[in-house]
């Protein structure tokens, strides 16, 4: 166990399956961990089976669709298929029509990545609920952690005390920049955005905490092509919980994309995940205070391995861990120029050309 109450998880795997997932994570919170898994599976069994006897390829297809899986119809069959040849040589006709008893059924839950503990909790949320996706990259996690694990609300003030800037000021001139962002495009922004983004060296202090480097990002605005270019269309068809969404965090790969969504008058925005590969969306955190302290609290864990001893000193206050960041001098000239380079507008060098801010709206 480690200091602020998470896990390091070692997963085994079958000989053939290694290098496919990865079989090491770090920080995983006790609410993502199933303690005598085994015992737990009798229940969830007659639960996922509604009382039949046997655990059936339509009960094992009922299973993932309810987990929110996507997968389609004959990914989720081939899916079953290969788990009972694997596990008990059946032939493709006779693992079609099979009815696993209790053990067996196990075998294929664990063979998938899964675990009773999981499907409980996800048997005993509500049908409208919805589950935070959990993301581990390089075995640490970037986001989806389930609030309800955390003893009290998560704000933006301990968002900045994992981040080590409780002792730092706002950018006056960062926060006047966001102001002219929403008088230039129509819209207002949520205030811990504004908060967050206005808060000197946050950009680094988001770097500096997480081994993955996630980098909050600059890029063009992007509006739904409409006659009306002046604002963005709203993204309610895409099934997401706002009105607009404004990328926050690039992944170096691209593979991945975390997101703001929020409506207008919003006081905190949601964070989503969007998988570029799978054009899927994701819902990470209720709120941007969440997603930032969690991302902390995930790398921090990290850099106290002994490999790292040293290099991120933390301090524990009574949700998790504190960054005990250095205090760094820098000289006029050197605030100047981070200044100029985090300007939410691109300098014009084309009188043609418009001016451009730096983030990215859906």
């Amino acid at each position: 166990m480690n200091e602020d109450g998470s896990f390091n998880v070692e997963i085994e795997l079958e000989p053939e399956e290694q290098g496919e997932v990865e079989t090491l994570l770090y920080g995983v919170p006790p609410e993502e961990v199933s303690f005598d898994d085994v015992a737990t599976w009798g229940s969830v069994f007659g639960r996922v089976t509604g009382g039949e006897a046997g655990f059936t390829y339509a009960h094992f297809s009922n299973m993932l669709a309810g987990l929110g899986g996507r997968l389609t119809a004959e990914e989720t069959r081939a899916l079953w298929l290969r788990s009972c040849a694997h596990l008990f040589g059946m032939h493709e006709a006779e693992a079609a029509d099979s009815a696993l008893d209790v053990e067996q059924a196990y075998r294929v839950v664990r063979r998938v990545g899964l675990c009773a503990g999981a499907l409980q909790k996800d048997l005993d949320r509500g049908e409208e609920a919805v589950p935070y996706h959990v993301l581990y990259m390089n075995g640490i996690r970037m986001g989806g952690r389930d609030p309800s694990g955390v003893s009290r609300t998560v704000t933006l003030e301990d968002a900045f005390a994992a981040l080590g800037l409780s002792a730092v000021g706002s950018d006056a001139e960062s926060l006047d920049d966001l102001a002219n962002v929403e008088q230039r495009c129509g819209i207002r922004l949520p205030d811990a955005l504004k908060s967050f983004f206005g808060q000197c060296g946050v950009c680094r202090a988001v770097r500096e905490t997480h081994p993955n480097d996630p980098k909050l990002s600059r890029v063009d605005w992007l509006l739904w092509p409409e006659n009306d270019r002046a604002r963005p269309r709203r993204i309610p068809e895409l099934g997401l919980n706002g009105d607009c969404a404004m990328l926050l965090v690039d992944e170096h790969d691209g593979d991945y994309a975390w997101h703001a969504v929020f409506c207008e008058g919003d006081l905190d925005a949601r964070v989503y995940l969007r998988d570029e590969q799978e054009e899927r969306w994701h819902l990470v955190a209720p709120t941007m205070a969440f997603f930032f302290w969690d991302l902390a609290q995930s790398g921090l864990i990290r850099y106290q391995e002994p490999r790292f001893a040293g290099m991120r000193p933390v301090r524990k206050n009574d949700i998790g861990l504190i960054y005990d960041r250095p205090i760094r001098r820098r000289d006029a000239s050197k605030v100047e120029k981070e200044r100029a380079a985090r300007s939410l507008v691109e300098p014009v060098t084309d009188p043609e050309k418009p001016r451009r801010p730096w983030w990215k709206i859906w």
